[in-house]
C-alpha cells in the first residue's frame, strides 16, 4: 500500500515539471511574441530595450507617422536650399510656394516655376525712342496724332508728314442742263436758278464735309458728317433770347422761350465787295429790306418769313399797306 501510494506521488511530481518545462518553451498556452530583432520572444532586440519597444520606422524624414506602430513624431519643418525647384529637399512632396524671380520688371516668365505674369507697359523716353528702358525691346516709332490738320505728333510736337500747297491760279469748269436767266438771290425760282446763285454768294456759316484733313472734326471718323465754319461771320452765333425778350417784347417771343429766338453774330471783319467796299451790318439789314420790300414783293421773300430762319415782323413788314391781308 505504501509503495502504491509513493508511486502515484512521483508520478505527479514529473508530470507538473513536465508543464513547467512546456510553458517556458512556449508549447501550448499563449502565442510567443515576435521581438523588434525578428526573434521570437518578447525582448526588444539585442540590446536589451524594453519589452514590446517598436522600432519605429518612417518613409523619410519628413514623415510624422510610423509605419510599425502608426504612433506620431515631432518632425522639423520641410526645407528648401536651392533655387532649381519649389520641392522639399528632403522628402521631395512638399511644394513650397514660388518666390517668383524674373528677368526685369518688363519680364513675364517667372524664371524659377515659368508661371507667366502680366506687367506693365514698356517705358520709352519720347516717340522717337526705339528701345525700352527697363528690358531694351525694339520696336517701330509711330507718332500719335488724332488731329491731322496740322501734321504734328500729339506726344512730341515733330512734324508726321507735310502738306501739300498748290500755288497758282486754276480754273473750275461746270455744266448745267439749262442756263439761268435770273441770278438774283431775292428772285430766282428753279432749281437751274439756283444752281448759279451758290456759286456767286456766301453765306454767315457753310456746312463742310469731314475731309479729316482739312476740316477736321473732332471725335469722329474721317469722311465722317459735316463741320460747321464761319464764312461772312467771324465766330459761332451767340443766343441773346433771354436778353432780347426782355428788352424787345414787341419781337413777341414767348415768355416761356429760353433760347432759339435771337442771336448776335459777329460779322467777318475782312468781308468786301469786289470794289473793296466793306460788307458790315448796314449791308445786311438793306438786303433784307430790299427782300421783304412789299413794292417788289420778292419770290423768296417767304424764306424769311416763316420757317426756321424767320425774321421777327417779316410778314407784317411784307404785307404793309396791303388791304388783302388781315392779321390773325
Amino acid at each position: 500500500m505504501s509503495k502504491r501510494i509513493l508511486s502515484l506521488l512521483l508520478v505527479l511530481v514529473m508530470l507538473v515539471g513536465c508543464l513547467a518545462s512546456c510553458d517556458l518553451l512556449g508549447i501550448g498556452g499563449k502565442d510567443p511574441i515576435e521581438g523588434p530583432d525578428g526573434g521570437e520572444d518578447n525582448v526588444g532586440g539585442d540590446t536589451g530595450d524594453t519589452p514590446n519597444a517598436c522600432t519605429h520606422e518612417y518613409d523619410n524624414g519628413c514623415d510624422p507617422t510610423c509605419n510599425l506602430c502608426g504612433e506620431t513624431r515631432t518632425v522639423a519643418d520641410h526645407a528648401d536650399g536651392d533655387d532649381e525647384d519649389t520641392l522639399c529637399d528632403v522628402c521631395g512632396k512638399y511644394d513650397f510656394a514660388c518666390a517668383h524671380e524674373y528677368d526685369n520688371d518688363c519680364d513675364t516668365d517667372c524664371n524659377k516655376c515659368g508661371g507667366v505674369r502680366v506687367t506693365s507697359p514698356h517705358v520709352y523716353d519720347n516717340c522717337e525712342d526705339t528701345a525700352c528702358n527697363i528690358c531694351g525691346l525694339e520696336r517701330e516709332v509711330t507718332h500719335p496724332d488724332k488731329d491731322p490738320r496740322d501734321g504734328t505728333c500729339d506726344a512730341c510736337g515733330k512734324l508726321t508728314y507735310t502738306l501739300e500747297t498748290f500755288n497758282g491760279e486754276f480754273v473750275y469748269k461746270d455744266a448745267v442742263i439749262a442756263m439761268s436767266n435770273n441770278w438774283n438771290p431775292h428772285t430766282y425760282q428753279t432749281s437751274d436758278e439756283s444752281y448759279p446763285i451758290s456759286f456767286i454768294t456766301t453765306g454767315l456759316y457753310n456746312f463742310v464735309f469731314n475731309d479729316a484733313l482739312i476740316n477736321y472734326v473732332e471725335g469722329k471718323n474721317p469722311f465722317d458728317g459735316y463741320k460747321i465754319i464761319p464764312e461772312m461771320a467771324a465766330s459761332m452765333p451767340v443766343d441773346v433770347t433771354e436778353q432780347i425778350k426782355a428788352s424787345n417784347p414787341e419781337y413777341g417771343i414767348p415768355e416761356s422761350a429760353t433760347e432759339g429766338y435771337a442771336y448776335v453774330i459777329d460779322l467777318n471783319p475782312n468781308a468786301t465787295w469786289a470794289d473793296g467796299t466793306p460788307i458790315n451790318a448796314e449791308t445786311y439789314v438793306y438786303s433784307m429790306r430790299m427782300l421783304l420790300d412789299p413794292k417788289y414783293k420778292n419770290y423768296r421773300a417767304t424764306d424769311y418769313m416763316d420757317g426756321d430762319f424767320a425774321i421777327a415782323n417779316a410778314v407784317e413788314y411784307y404785307y404793309q399797306g396791303d388791304v388783302n391781308y388781315t392779321e390773325s
